[in-house]
């Protein structure tokens, strides 16, 4: 009798606690977050945290910060990642790019996706620690840069 006047008082007890003891999600726009990670909405649309708060942008608005010349691929899936995938125009470069424009220059995508091309002699020239160019060369990863040296 009393197993069973305590199985009835469990499950009366778990039938009356409220759903509402859960926190909320806080995932909606408009509500407070301090994520660096977006997440899709749509195949157009992404949900980012701007200011610490959650806001749904087109992919076009997301990809506009990165440059004026950066068009929208839409939200893409990658795994746990979610993000708008976002690529120069044609012409246009990628914003803080380099590139060996010759074997002594050196190209740089600036502000507004121009890209400049600097002369590797000059950069160095301006360093008082490695005034001697050795010319632009890449890295492993593709980096472009002028080697200055000393002397």
């Amino acid at each position: 009798m009393r197993l069973r006047l305590a199985t009835l008082l469990v499950l009366a007890c778990c039938a009356c606690a409220p759903d509402d003891d859960y926190p909320p999600l806080l995932d909606q726009p408009g509500d407070p977050c301090r994520s660096p990670y977006p997440s899709c909405v749509d195949g157009e649309r992404v949900r980012e945290c701007v200011d610490e708060v959650w806001v749904d942008r087109s992919c076009e608005e997301s990809c506009a910060e990165l440059g004026p010349a950066m068009l929208s691929l839409g939200c893409v899936i990658d795994g746990p990642l979610e993000s708008c995938a976002c690529v120069p125009e044609p012409g246009a470069c990628a914003p803080a790019t380099t590139a060996c424009e010759s074997d002594t220059e050196l190209g740089y995508c600036g502000a507004g996706q121009v890209w400049l091309v600097y002369d590797c002699d000059t950069l160095c020239a301006s360093s008082l620690a490695t005034p001697t160019s050795l010319g632009c060369m890449a890295d492993e990863d593709g980096e472009a840069a002028c080697w200055c040296v000393d002397g």
